[in-house]
């Protein structure tokens, strides 16, 4: 008798098409106003300028920089997202995948990827708030969760790295998510199986 296919699978499958042509499509589309200030902070870092937008951390503009001055340089920015954006899809999926099974994991994955501002932000250059920011949000999530289950002098450094990093990318939305973490410590930091 042949095993039926597990039904997570098909929706991780459909979702990640859904959302690689959602994003194809969306590559070369026109850039929205605010886009330009990304793009003029990127190319004065690259210049070794120092434009900066107030409300703006410089780390996004300082890694866009890099793609800067290429005739293609807009798509590259694109890409540049899509790849945090599947990062983070890969991250979910790994780190609920200790305290889920493979099928809710997927499926988490494959939500994550459905999400119209996760599709928007691949070409959103304004900011990292739905490329960059879920990834590091996660990396620091996991990183806090580790601290919790086995304390070290490293891990707290580690984490403080990725606070750093969040702020980097941006800054009010951190700070909610820094407010979080008293409250999950407070409750005792336990983790479910």
């Amino acid at each position: 008798m042949m095993k039926r296919p597990d039904p997570s699978v098909a929706l991780f499958c459909l979702a990640a098409v859904i959302f690689a042509a959602g994003a194809a499509v969306k590559l070369s589309s026109p850039l929205v106003e605010w886009d330009y200030l990304s793009i003029l902070q990127a190319a004065s870092w690259a210049k070794g300028g120092k434009f900066f937008v107030p409300d703006h951390p410089p780390l996004y503009s300082f890694l866009l920089s890099f793609f800067s001055g290429h005739p293609a340089s807009i798509i590259y920015f694109r890409c540049f997202n899509l790849l945090a954006v599947c990062l983070t899809a890969l991250l979910l999926y790994s780190f609920s995948r200790k305290y889920l099974e493979r099928g809710l994991s997927l499926t988490a994955a494959a939500f994550y990827l459905l999400t119209p501002a996760v599709i928007q932000g691949v070409t959103v250059l304004d900011y990292a708030d739905t490329s960059w920011l879920p990834l590091v949000f996660l990396l620091l999530l996991k990183l806090a969760v580790s601290l919790t289950e086995k304390p070290s002098g490293a891990g707290w450094f580690a984490l403080a790295g990725a606070a750093v990093l969040c702020l980097s990318f941006k800054i009010t939305s951190s700070a909610a998510l820094f407010l979080a973490f008293p409250l999950y410590w407070a409750a005792g930091g336990k983790t479910v199986r």
